[in-house]
């Protein structure tokens, strides 16, 4: 936006115009471009936005494979049959046999 400004304001001093109608060009110039880099962002701002929303979808199946592998089948029973019954844990814990 500067550099633009810039150049219209080099090239209305060389062309000589008035005052009045160099200093319309220049603003004019400048909203446009401000206009311009507002449009940009916007479109930057969603693309972020979007590849955000991408990496947390990806990473959330990565997460679900990973951690829950074959594990929606089990129930609690399942599970006292594949650690033991419990029982071992409760005779360590207050030395009984």
């Amino acid at each position: 936006m500067l550099l633009a400004g810039a150049i219209a304001s080099i090239m209305a001093a060389v062309m000589q115009y008035e005052l009045e109608v160099f200093l319309l060009i220049v603003l004019i110039t400048l909203a446009v471009f401000y206009l311009m880099g507002l449009a940009l962002l916007k479109i930057y701002e969603v693309i972020e936005i979007q590849k955000v929303e991408e990496t947390l979808d990806e990473g959330a199946v990565i997460e679900k494979d990973a951690s829950g592998a074959g594990m929606e089948d089990i129930g609690p029973e399942d599970m006292v049959e594949r650690t033991g019954s419990g029982r071992d844990f409760e005779a360590e814990e207050t030395g009984l046999p």
